[in-house]
């Protein structure tokens, strides 16, 4: 099954407050000159929720987010993952951000 990858505006999308809970929001120079060099290459993963607190909010990507905005990015690759378990994200996004350390 492929799924759909999406272009977004980087300043129209928000991080999960767990993510920022968990990991914070800082982005280093080095994530900087690479995300400057190449691009956002790995899409942004995007949670669809009937949950509004949910919908809507970066599972995987906030630091790319982040970079994207403070280097004028106009889009962002994402693609959407649909689930109402708050659990389920909160392991998704420890599960997605542990490579980010």
């Amino acid at each position: 099954m492929k799924t759909e990858i999406v272009e977004r505006d980087p300043s129209d999308l928000r991080n999960h407050i767990e993510g920022i809970r968990l990991f914070g929001e800082h982005v280093d120079e080095f994530f900087l000159d690479c995300v400057r060099k190449y691009g956002v290459i790995d899409p942004l993963l995007i949670c669809r929720s009937t949950n509004p607190d949910l919908n809507d909010r970066i599972v995987s990507g906030r630091r790319r987010r982040m970079a994207a905005i403070i280097l004028g990015l106009p889009t962002v690759p994402c693609r959407y993952w649909s689930c109402d378990n708050p659990d389920e994200i909160r392991l998704r996004m420890i599960i997605c951000n542990m490579r980010s350390h």
